[in-house]
């Protein structure tokens, strides 16, 4: 027989207890077994048992005599403290509070607004977060809680007034009925940054590691919380304290990262700039210090870098998410603060494109943030030290969309300077965030282009292309050049100065045309008056003596079936000439007349 092992009694024992039924959820012929709950006990008794505990030193010191002293004074670490030893002998918040005024602990300031509730009851909801163990009155002695009372014990504190209890005793919302014909005028909404951070309501910013979107928040709050005019060329409309709540890094890596920055910005450090980092704290106890924070010092913006660490519960699920936000991020409108929330986007699948991807987790993360600004890495130098990203707005409730814009990074290791930077036509024509007009307009600011060559600039559909194109020809932004390959037309931007009068028709003239072709301006005579048939034919013999690029293709390929290609080349000169395609029959005879005398000069 082997020797038994000395852990195995205590193996045995823990076993059965596991087997034995959680008392608050086991069934008996369909009916709740019954058991003794804290909230039937009296608060004598549990006073008792505190007291006669291996903590009742501890607890007589903070319970009789009120002293802080073992927690360097701090008033809101002892009261945490006592309901430690509290909470294992009762988890009834109407229970706790009346024990915890029973103390010398008890001050004025538990009364006062704390998101809704007094201070003590808020204190009390964040203590019931964290419930491990608790004492089985019923059996005497600790255990575990059951998974029924993990579920309500580990429910977050609502960020909502709690006025009445329904019939089981549990706290609801506080709700009230408004009639907005009883109201005032409401006042002009506000902004952080216009049209790119709204006052009061989430932010969310957020990107693959390595975009520098931790870093763009702190440029962000250090410029609110030191009274910069500008955000990236972009006004800040509001100033005051700016606290950075961080979950990834300590005091003395950001401290670096501050001075850096301040340095670029050629400013101080500001004195609004708060900071506290929550490594190892759970964030229930975090974000109720943040909060307590943001009343104290009248913050105006809270940067929360990042939602990864401080979620709780699975990010991937609707219900988890829309607590969270409801009980962690809600609560900072309350004390007048704006939460910016720094977050990491979903990984890219096979034949995703960056720009279509979202934040990780649940849609809901994006769903409840008001404005969302996605980061995205471009050019990079490790040798120059430089790092450009593009901000890239997707998501504005309260107004336009902005346009996405590049920032420039150069670090060093005396400073960081920021600098913004204009997208290049290229650039805006791929931006999936504008709409397919503007970047068709974008594509063509680098040059003609036929469809297919647009279809490719900007990743748009041909369909897409083509009604675009369309649209913009009406409105009078775009016109076809001339040159035709196959059934398509090249297009280009018309100059400024070309365009119609919104709202009036025009018909372009050939000196219209030609002012608006570089290629044709460059080898048309002057006009000098006349009929519009001598406009015409001057225009068409200007264009045969100084040929664009693009006349000799058309020319070869008119020549391989005359027939056949006549009307497309009469079109593409007539489109040139007179502005309209359509009215090629008006030029054909000086067409003919050119290709008779000078078909072979032009392209032989």
């Amino acid at each position: 027989m082997s020797k038994r092992s000395k852990d195995q009694d205590l193996i045995d024992e823990l076993h059965a207890w596991m087997q034995t039924p959680d008392t608050q959820t086991a069934q008996t012929n369909g009916h709740a077994r019954t058991t003794i709950s804290s909230s039937s006990v009296s608060d004598d008794a549990i006073i008792e048992k505190c007291r006669a505990a291996r903590s009742g030193a501890k607890f007589e010191t903070l319970f009789d005599h009120g002293d802080a002293s073992a927690h360097a004074g701090n008033a809101s670490d002892a009261d945490y403290a006592l309901l430690g030893i509290f909470k294992f002998y009762s988890q009834d918040p109407d229970q706790l509070d009346r024990l915890m005024r029973l103390s010398r602990l008890a001050r004025p300031k538990w009364d006062e607004n704390r998101a809704g509730r007094t201070w003590l009851r808020y204190s009390i909801d964040n203590a019931l977060r964290d419930v491990g163990e608790v004492y089985d009155w019923e059996h005497g002695r600790g255990r575990p809680l059951g998974k029924k009372e993990v579920a309500l014990a580990a429910r977050p504190y609502i960020g909502k007034a709690t006025k009445a209890a329904s019939d089981d005793g549990e706290a609801r919302p506080a709700l009230s009925l408004v009639r907005f014909a009883k109201r005032d005028a409401p006042p002009a909404r506000e902004f952080i940054v216009p049209d790119l951070i709204p006052r009061h309501h989430p932010t969310t910013l957020y990107g693959w590691g390595g975009t520098a979107k931790s870093l763009i928040a702190l440029l962000l709050g250090m410029s609110v919380a030191g009274g910069k005019k500008k955000f990236f060329d972009r006004d800040i409309a509001v100033h005051g304290p700016v606290m950075f709540i961080d979950f990834e890094l300590d005091a003395d890596e950001q401290h670096r990262r501050v001075v850096q920055l301040a340095t670029g910005m050629k400013m101080e450090v500001p004195e609004d700039l708060l900071y506290v980092s929550t490594l190892g704290v759970r964030t229930h106890a975090a974000i109720e210090f943040a909060l307590s924070g943001c009343e104290e010092h009248g913050v105006v913006l809270v940067v929360l870098d990042s939602l990864g660490p401080a979620m709780i519960g699975d990010m991937a699920a609707a219900k988890d998410v829309i607590e969270f936000h409801n009980c962690y991020i809600a609560p900072f409108k309350a004390v007048g603060a704006t939460p910016l929330l720094v977050d990491h986007q979903a990984r890219q699948q096979a034949g995703e494109g960056y720009q279509s991807k979202g934040a990780f987790g649940s849609a809901y993360k994006e769903h409840l943030s008001r404005s969302l600004i996605q980061v995205e890495a471009g050019d990079r130098s490790a040798e120059q030290g430089i790092l450009n990203v593009r901000l890239r707005p997707k998501k504005a409730n309260f107004g336009a969309l902005a346009d996405p814009f590049d920032v420039s990074l150069s670090f060093s290791d005396e400073m960081i300077v920021a600098s913004r930077r204009d997208l290049t036509p290229s650039d805006r024509a791929q931006e999936t965030t504008l709409n397919s007009k503007d970047r068709v307009l974008a594509a063509l600011e680098d040059g003609p282009a036929y469809p297919d060559e647009l279809v490719e600039t900007t990743a748009l559909t041909r369909s897409t292309v083509k009604n675009a194109i369309t649209a913009l020809k009406k409105a009078g932004q775009v016109e076809i050049t001339g040159e035709v390959q196959g059934q398509m037309e090249r297009v280009r931007l018309v100059a400024p100065a070309a365009r119609p009068i919104k709202g009036k028709a025009t018909r372009a003239t050939p000196l219209q045309s030609a002012h608006s072709n570089p290629d044709l301006m460059s080898s048309s005579p002057h006009h000098t008056g006349g009929s519009d048939d001598d406009d015409t034919s001057k225009a068409v013999a200007g264009l045969f003596a100084n040929p664009p690029d693009w006349l000799p293709k058309q020319l070869k390929v008119y020549r391989e079936n005359p027939e056949l290609h006549l009307k497309p080349l009469c079109t593409a000169v007539a489109a040139v000439v007179l502005g309209e395609g359509s009215r090629w029959e008006e030029v054909r005879e000086e067409v003919e007349k050119e290709l008779d005398k000078g078909l072979g000069r032009i392209d032989g």
